[in-house]
């Protein structure tokens, strides 16, 4: 049941509406849900409360709804960057649908080329669909206009990673270091990155200031094979990687984790 303030308009869709958001701001999807649909039946042309309701029914994991909802909102608004970004978005992480979260999404960065979020989930997107070299051209083209924006510049050396570019993977890590406070991540990338340029020693001052989460500390084993190298001289064809296992960086654990401890 809705707690249905005094003064609020049953018979207006706006008053409708603003109770559905103050409810989704609280969390409360079903019943900012209902107020949304009441908004609608009031004015079924309200075209906030379709889009509310598209984010509210993807909290609901009511996906094939929500993207519906999105479809008419685009229809109506085609020049929203925001809204193409939130329809690429659904289609990336709740659908799996690489090909049409890549078309939605250039052009949310064609619209607001210089809107961080937007070319960071383009190149995110294309890494994870293994087109490295495009996901490198969405990050460079954005570092042409914030040099040192720290989302873009993680993107941009895990792409590099994966093309196996660790020369310029190596300098993009410095340069991030040099301007970010929390680089723990980005000294394990480099730690990385040293062992495979084969510069065990280097990368052994890299590993001890690796990055540590909720899972884990990842660099204990790579710096295991690092100190074995020196050791023994004998290299395995394992590449030194993001996973131990040597599979190369993919945005979507990063994103998957993110999801899971929201």
């Amino acid at each position: 049941m809705i707690d249905i303030p005094i003064e609020l308009d049953k018979n207006n869709s706006h008053s409708w509406l603003v109770m559905g958001i103050e409810l989704l701001e609280l969390q409360k999807y079903t019943e900012s849900l209902q107020c949304l649909e009441k908004a609608l039946k009031q004015n079924s042309k309200n075209l906030d409360a379709v889009y509310y309701m598209a984010y509210v029914l993807k909290r609901l994991y009511r996906y094939d709804e929500s993207i519906q909802l999105y479809q008419e909102v685009i229809k109506e608004n085609p020049f929203s960057a925001f809204i193409w970004h939130e329809y690429g978005v659904i289609h990336a992480l709740y659908l799996g649908n690489g090909n049409k979260s890549i078309q939605c999404l250039k052009k949310a960065v064609s619209l607001e080329p210089k809107t961080w979020i937007y070319s960071y989930w383009l190149s995110m997107v294309l890494n994870d669909s293994e087109k490295y070299s495009d996901a490198l051209d969405v990050a460079n083209n954005f570092l042409k206009f914030f040099p040192d924006n720290s989302a873009i510049l993680y993107c941009k050396i895990h792409i590099l990673g994966n093309l196996e570019k660790y020369k310029e993977q190596i300098e993009t890590c410095d340069h991030f270091l040099i301007r970010q406070e929390d680089s723990t991540g980005i000294a394990y990338t480099k730690a990385n990155t040293l062992a495979n340029l084969k510069k065990f020693k280097e990368s052994i001052v890299w590993y001890d200031n690796a990055w540590r989460d909720g899972e884990g500390f990842y660099g204990i084993e790579n710096k295991r094979r690092a100190l074995e190298a020196i050791k023994t001289g004998n290299v395995s064809d394992m590449p030194f990687t993001f996973h131990c296992d040597g599979k190369k960086f993919d945005f979507s654990v990063l994103c998957e984790r993110k999801r899971k401890t929201k």
